[in-house]
């Protein structure tokens, strides 16, 4: 029983990344695949060289958004770790995340 709830939670929360950040694409990154993690489901978008890997740390109720700048990194930079987010839920955080991405790609000329 819990294991079929705890499932389709995790399941939820890839939908609403996917969905929520879907507007990446007018900045040429697309979606392409799922980090399945318990404690740290994320969805990672790609535009082919750099990747951005937007997630929710159930343990620190803090989401991030790290940006790799190549195919081969493997430690990126968490775009978002410096800025205070209020409220715990990924339904709080997300709204604004995604107006803190669309300055940040503005003003990096994307």
């Amino acid at each position: 029983m819990f294991a079929a709830w705890w499932h389709e939670k995790l399941d939820s929360i890839y939908k609403n990344i996917k969905n929520d950040f879907a507007f990446l694409i007018n900045y040429g990154f697309y979606y392409s695949c799922y980090e399945h993690h318990y404690v740290m489901p994320s969805v990672i978008f790609t535009n082919g060289i750099k990747r951005i890997q937007i997630g929710m740390n159930y343990e620190e109720k803090k989401m991030f958004v790290i940006l790799y700048e190549t195919k081969e990194q493997l430690c990126g930079n968490n775009l978002i770790e410096h800025i205070d987010v209020v409220g715990k839920q990924y339904k709080e955080q997300y709204p604004q995340i995604v107006s803190y991405l669309k300055n940040w790609f503005y003003s990096n000329n994307y």
